[in-house]
Parts: C-alpha cells; structure tokens; sequence
C-alpha cells in the first residue's frame, strides 16, 4: 500500500515585517511488520527561491511528528513550519496558507 505525499505553501509572517515562503509535505514513514507506507506528521522547508534560504546560518528544514490522536494534515503541517520559525528564533506574526 502506498500512501500519496502531498505538499502545501505557506506564508510565514514576522514580527519585523518579513514575509518568508514555506514549503511543507507529507513525514512518510513505514511499518515494520508489513510494506505498508502511512503518514506520520509533516517536514517544512524554506523555499528555495525566498532570499532567506541563501542566508548562512539558519535552519532550513524542520519535521514534526504526528501531533494528537486523530491526524489532522493542516494542524501537522502548520505545526512543522511553527517549529520552523522556533528553530531559526523567529517572532512570528501569522501563518498562512499561500494562494
């Protein structure tokens, strides 16, 4: 069984007036007793075309497991890009998803 990986953008907005490009997909993972693939929380990105991926230093990806009981894909993918912007130190304003 193979799980289809999705992938969403996202508008990361700071408190210092940055807007940074997000991009998420799908944490796959597999079984250990059978072939079966399943979703297990989310991996957010900066975008490589946002000028902030360039920038020496910073951490440009970040996973977050599945959060809760019952998965909820935008609640994991949303909380992978918050871990994001905690890993870099980021004040951040709001989290959107892109148009």
């Amino acid at each position: 069984m193979q799980t289809e990986q999705h992938t969403l953008r996202w508008r990361l907005s700071l408190e210092d007036g940055r807007v940074i490009a997000v991009e998420t997909r799908d944490l796959l993972d597999r079984h250990d007793y059978c072939d079966a693939t399943f979703v297990d929380g989310a991996i957010a990105k900066v975008s490589w075309n946002d000028p902030v991926a360039w920038t020496r230093g910073i951490v440009l990806e970040c996973e977050c497991r599945r959060m809760g009981d019952f998965p909820d894909r935008i609640v994991d993918h949303k909380a992978a890009v918050v871990r994001l912007a905690d890993a870099n130190g980021w004040n951040v304003k709001s989290v959107e998803v892109a148009p």
